[in-house]
């Protein structure tokens, strides 16, 4: 897709992949011990940096793990995958609820794929 151009007030639309990941690598990981990840730019353009956008204690966050070789066919394709876009891709277009390995709810584990079932409580 080519380039719109600058809108009216002179800003250039970012493709998708721009809006979540800068074009130089990305430092997830800090020397402070949290981990960065593309939504701090959400949570900061929000004003609430202060509580969510970044993995480090006293922050909320919701984690969903993925196993980016859920199925016979994924595992197949990513055998040939060069890069996290392509990567990301076969994940969007190929996987379903079988890639979800773990679900993380406010730092608590809520779901995880391969655990054993528990009995319902009352």
């Amino acid at each position: 897709m080519a380039d719109a151009g600058p809108n009216r007030f002179g800003h250039r639309p970012l493709p998708y992949f721009e809006c979540f990941f800068r074009k130089r690598p990305v430092q997830f990981f800090s020397r402070a011990g949290g981990c960065r990840w593309p939504t701090w730019r959400a949570a900061r353009a929000l004003c609430l940096d202060d509580h969510i956008g970044t993995l480090q204690a006293r922050k909320e966050a919701d984690i969903a793990v993925i196993d980016l070789h859920s199925t016979p066919l994924i595992d197949a394709r990513m055998k040939h995958c060069d890069s996290v876009e392509e990567a990301l891709f076969i994940q969007m277009s190929m996987a379903d609820d079988r890639a979800i390995k773990a679900v993380y709810v406010n730092g608590r584990l809520a779901h995880e794929r391969d655990a054993a079932p528990t009995a319902p409580v009352d």
